[in-house]
């Protein structure tokens, strides 16, 4: 029956919802499911292993994140965040606002030129962050204004990821948007393509600048609570 495959899906869904319970590993569910779904749709166990295999090694880039995560808690355990928060505290003209908008800009100069080694896991939260919290010093903050640091971090990443990736000639984005623009009978470049993208980094960059400045205002050295 065309149906059956799809119990696959089913052994997923339950070893996601009772993993936790009996302590099973999520990968053995889902390795589980598609083998399954590959033995009910007609496949050989051969054919299964071959199409696991394919798919991994095609995919292989999406999991080097995966290192960085072991990298990261390393150092954070051995203070890299309180050594970034002290090193910042130094700086008198520091604020968040501003370590945000300068990450920001950073960030939008190596993604355009095609460079992809920051981010929410490897830079914001080991390093930029404890930067943001450190320019205030020891003073005390509410529980909003923590957060609020957070979030402007945070969002320094994504402004610049976001609004200056299709600077790159070569990024996927761009490629996706082509190909769009070819089926409804527009031939662009991906030259024409980047050009565009241009005055959109721009903009973000200097709505950064101000965003960064209004929400600075908070964090006033002197003002704080």
């Amino acid at each position: 029956m065309d149906w059956l495959p799809i119990l696959g899906v089913l052994i997923v869904v339950l070893g996601l919802a009772l993993g936790s319970k009996f302590n099973v590993n999520p990968l053995i569910s889902v390795l589980l499911g598609g083998f399954v779904s590959g033995l009910l749709g007609g496949l050989s166990v051969l054919e299964i292993l071959e199409i696991i295999g394919t798919s991994f090694i095609s995919n292989r880039t999406m999991i080097l994140f995966l290192i960085m995560i072991p990298a990261i808690g390393i150092t954070e355990r051995h203070g890299l965040m309180e050594q970034m928060a002290h090193l910042i505290s130094k700086l008198k003209a520091a604020t968040p606002g501003r370590i945000a908008y300068i990450y920001q800009l950073i960030r939008e100069f190596i993604v355009a030129i095609g460079i992809n080694i920051a981010g929410q896991v490897a830079f914001v939260r080991p390093i930029i962050y404890p930067m943001a919290r450190g320019s205030l010093g020891n003073k005390e903050i509410s529980e909003d204004d923590e957060e609020q640091i957070k979030a402007m971090s945070a969002a320094a990443d994504n402004f610049g990821n976001f609004f200056a990736q299709n600077v790159f000639p070569a990024a996927a984005g761009l490629l996706l948007i082509q190909g769009v623009m070819r089926e409804m009978g527009y031939e662009l470049t991906l030259t024409s393509l980047s050009r565009a993208a241009v005055p959109i980094a721009i903009i973000a960059a200097v709505y950064g600048f101000f965003y960064y400045t209004i929400l600075d205002r908070r964090f006033k050295k002197g003002e704080n609570k």
